[in-house]
């Protein structure tokens, strides 16, 4: 028993020894989310680095934590600079990022480095990050000086590679759903590491690394997570760190797996003891116990020990509830082939991969307009696009109205007309591009798709994607033979156009006098039932005519050379409208014809069809 007695002593006064104490943490914390450009804006990093301030703050005994928001390079370097001298008597220095990264190899750099973009980074070339951007290797050289017992770098983030010549890429991807690749590895193992210093990513190399778990979220998940193990978590640096990881990963149902290293010591890194299990001994003395009790404890502890081994081999209880996504968990977000269709939200959706495609037609197309000019289009993402085109049903079942209540609402530009085409099933027209973002905006909060993907309209490369569905031709059934201007047999099967479903249409054009008393005899005319015309190999229908199709873009040349996942001009002042309408001429049908139209404007051939993308696109 006299061993026994031993043990428990010694147990007891080694927590008394390793347990943090006021001014023992000293800490930067960094979120960056307004950078200069509009689309590498981002929504949770300043919210990141604030919870993970508090989450220090609240430890036993505080912490000494500086926030810096929104933050420069001048700003991160004397921070870094500042954390030297702050971190003297201290046991703990640690620096947390949430923002923009990037891994590259400027000129002059023996090996690659990952590196912290501030807000007004542009990096045109990997050669900029030297100048505009912090390298890890900085961050780790400052720790480095630090006088402490052990260091912790935490960073999430996202961190694309960088491009070897000038371009016209900026802040590196996004932090919602960059991509990692296996460089990860490389710049932290060729990296400097001070002694005693763990470094955690929120995202193992060649994985992705989401802002937060749903649109109600305000934080990412492994920020979250850490921050809540932080607060009610027993353990050392490393066990609240790896719980904080093993949770990410199995509410982000391993899509997301976040990757901890340690160098040196990692005993040191063991020592930093936030709380307790046992209570600590108020002093050194400890009070005489009989054998029959030493004993009692002796087996209590025992039990104790085994019990959290036990716990450590099991899966991690979320301490948060995280909602069952409407899909299969094992099957994931992520096709498994070209034309697989899934529902999500009530809507029949058809995967499309990941794929290269030629955009645009040739200059021999007959209908062919000037600004079709023909690149290469590299989308290195998969998405989802809605079956059919929205239909009447399934806007009333989100919007809790009709397009009669639209059409009340008043008239924003040419309507073409007013038709008599209503039915759950037939498209939705009537919509402007404004009333398309209202729609998804309810679907989004109604119908949350999983962490890092969101309902939107396609983008106008996505759109041409899906139309062609591998294709080179006029349309994804093939050349079109346009007789005279305007009619095309060739079209019959697969859309309805002018030349099919509207009165006053001819070989040379329409007859605009007295249109609305001639084009809609009986209410034959008009937006019609989808899904009622041949699919395109991927299972698509109506992508050619019926309606107008929104895209997400505004209306704008397409770029020089080969374009990776455009997303159309910055600004302008028309949104783009894809596939042609009942109305419309054969040529408006072609998979390459790009319409536009102001963002307000209504007709009775618009209507648009979703899309289920990642978020970071």
């Amino acid at each position: 028993m006299k061993n026994a007695h031993i043990v428990l002593l010694f147990l007891l006064a080694l927590m008394v020894v390793q347990s943090v104490r006021a001014a023992d943490i000293v800490a930067l914390c960094i979120g960056n989310d307004a950078y200069i450009r509009e689309e590498d804006v981002l929504d949770t990093p300043v919210a990141d680095a604030r919870l993970m301030k508090q989450a220090l703050e609240a430890l036993p005994g505080g912490a000494d934590v500086t926030l810096l928001t929104d933050a420069s390079r001048a700003d991160i370097v004397i921070a870094l600079n500042a954390l030297k001298d702050r971190a003297r008597g201290a046991k703990l220095a640690l620096v947390f990022y949430s923002g923009h990264g990037m891994d590259g190899q400027p000129r002059g750099y023996q090996n690659e480095d990952t590196f912290l973009l501030p807000v007004e980074a542009v990096i045109p070339s990997e050669d900029h990050l030297a100048v505009s951007a912090v390298g890890l290797r900085e961050v780790l050289a400052a720790l480095k000086d630090c006088p402490v017992t052990a260091r912790a770098v935490i960073l999430d983030c996202c961190r694309t590679g960088a491009p070897k010549a000038t371009g016209a890429l900026v802040a590196g991807g996004t932090k919602n759903f960059g991509q990692l690749d296996e460089r990860v590895k490389v710049a932290l193992g060729k990296a400097v590491v001070p002694e005693a210093t763990l470094v955690a990513f929120a995202a193992s190399p060649g994985r992705k690394a989401a802002a937060f778990l749903s649109d109600q979220d305000a934080n990412s998940p492994f920020t979250r997570f850490l921050a809540e193990e932080l607060g009610t978590g027993v353990g050392n640096l490393r066990d609240l760190v790896e719980a904080a990881a093993e949770q990410t990963e199995l509410a982000t149902e391993r899509r997301q797996m976040p990757y901890v290293s340690y160098n040196g010591s990692i005993n040191a890194i063991k020592q930093i003891v936030f709380r307790t299990a046992v209570a600590t001994v108020p002093s050194s003395t400890i009070p005489a116990m009989s054998e029959a009790e030493i004993e009692r404890r002796a087996r209590e502890l025992a039990v104790k020990i085994a019990a959290e081994e036990k716990a450590k081999a099991a899966p991690m209880a979320l301490t948060t509830p995280v909602t069952a996504p409407a899909f299969p968990a094992s099957r994931g977000m992520e096709g498994s082939r070209a034309g697989e269709v899934r529902e999500f939200g009530g809507i029949e959706m058809v995967w499309c991969p990941a794929g290269e495609f030629v955009m645009g037609s040739p200059a021999s197309e007959e209908g062919r307009d000037e600004d079709e000019t023909q690149h290469g289009v590299k989308l290195t993402r998969g998405f989802w696009l809605a079956k059919t085109e929205t239909t009447q049903g399934q806007w009333e079942s989100v919007m809790g109205s009709d397009v009669a209540a639209l059409k009340a609402s008043g008239v924003k530009d040419k309507t073409y007309g007013d038709v008599n085409a209503t039915g759950r099933d037939v498209a939705m027209y009537f919509t402007s591009w404004e009333d398309a973002q209202a729609y998804l905006v309810k679907l989004n909060g109604n119908n949350p798709l999983p962490a890092g993907w969101k309902w939107d309209l396609p983008t106008e490369a996505q759109w041409e994607y899906a139309c062609r569905a591998g294709t080179e031709t006029a349309t994804y059934y093939g050349a079109l033979s346009i007789k005279g201007k305007n009619n095309a047999p060739a079209l019959d099967p697969i859309a309805w156009y002018g030349g099919n479903s509207s009165v006053g249409y001819t070989d040379k054009g329409f007859d605009t006098s007295g249109w609305e008393e001639k084009q809609y005899p009986g209410g034959t005319a008009g937006a019609r039932e989808v899904g009622l015309k041949k699919a395109n190999d991927w299972g698509l229908h109506d992508m050619h005519g019926n309606v107008f199709e929104w895209c997400r873009d505004w209306y704008g040349d397409y770029p020089s050379g080969v374009a990776t996942n455009p997303t159309g001009a910055t600004t302008g002042s028309n949104r783009v409208i894809r596939g042609g309408s009942w109305f419309g001429i054969a040529a408006f049908c072609r998979s390459a014809l790009r319409g536009w139209g102001s963002p307000v404007a209504r007709s009775s051939g618009l209507g648009f069809r979703v899309a289920a993308v990642p978020a970071g696109r």
